[in-house]
């Protein structure tokens, strides 16, 4: 008797962390990141603030900083019927490993886990599988994409270091699927985007630019039809399709019931162009 009651335990949870293992699968867009009092706080991969989506494929997770990157897939463990273990096989105990689902249906998704400090912070998400739409007719709007150079010498212009800022509102009650950007040597959009352009050299220092609005169509061929709706100067409007071109390739269309569907995105493009001499301390 014993034993089968051992093994009607066992069937059970499998059967329920199956269940969950399930109904997880596919993408989830942060929309909330709230610590123990409900007041907005950040986790282990960014605040809310930002455009963060969690991947759940079988046995895997990833997760992604803008809308289009793709995060390397990590492997979880379905614990039981309402969590799981995110790196199982890690030596060291990590923050945000143990992920407990507080609510999950077809629309929405709430995790709580704890903090470096073991504090109590809880996740809030929107599906995105269920989305559809005529996407011929609507532009995707990615948000702003803040491209930085900064120069460490006064006299060697080649001395930079390139960074970027990604940053979406995802308030909305339904974010759409975006397109995909792969690039396989590694790097995100974002950087790839930001080590490539060549800003003017009469660009002005310490002054972020104006608003550049960017409209770009993918399809299974990648990116194209690159228009800018809003510029700044010919120079650097020249320069952004230029570099836009060279990854076109990169990009991967929306795939809906297994076919490539051709979706249109604007990006909003801010330069900013510094100088910062750092002294080495034996010199």
């Amino acid at each position: 008797m014993k034993i089968l009651l051992l093994i009607l335990l066992v069937l059970s949870g499998t059967t329920n962390s199956q269940k969950l293992k399930e109904r997880i699968q596919g993408d989830w867009v942060c929309v909330r990141i709230l610590d123990a009092k409900g007041q907005p706080t950040k986790g282990k991969f960014g605040g809310s603030s930002e455009y963060l989506r969690f991947s759940f494929f079988k046995n895997k997770l990833s997760v992604s900083e803008s809308p289009f990157d793709k995060g390397i897939p990590q492997d979880i463990t379905f614990k039981n019927e309402n969590s799981f273990d995110w790196l199982p096989n890690a030596i060291y105990e990590l923050p945000e490993r143990i992920y407990v689902v507080k609510e999950l249906n077809d629309n929405y998704l709430n995790m709580v886990t704890k903090s470096e400090n073991g504090d109590t912070i809880t996740y809030k998400f929107l599906n995105q599988k269920n989305f559809s739409h005529d996407f011929d007719k609507q532009v995707i709007d990615e948000g702003i994409l803040l491209v930085k150079h900064l120069r460490l010498s006064k006299t060697n212009k080649n001395d930079i270091n390139r960074i970027y800022e990604y940053q979406i509102t995802n308030d909305s009650i339904f974010l759409p699927k975006s397109p995909t950007f792969e690039n396989p040597g590694g790097g995100s959009f974002g950087q790839m985007f930001s080590y490539d352009i060549k800003l003017p050299k009469d660009f002005k220092l310490d002054k972020v630019s104006d608003e550049m609005i960017l409209n770009f169509d993918v399809t299974e061929n990648g990116a194209s039809n690159f228009k800018i709706t809003k510029g700044l100067s010919n120079e650097i409007n020249t320069e952004v399709i230029r570099v836009m071109g060279k990854l076109h390739k990169n990009w991967k269309p929306i795939i809906l019931n297994q076919s490539p569907i051709k979706s249109t995105l604007r990006l909003h493009l801010y330069f900013y162009l510094t100088i910062s001499e750092i002294k080495l301390p034996w010199k």
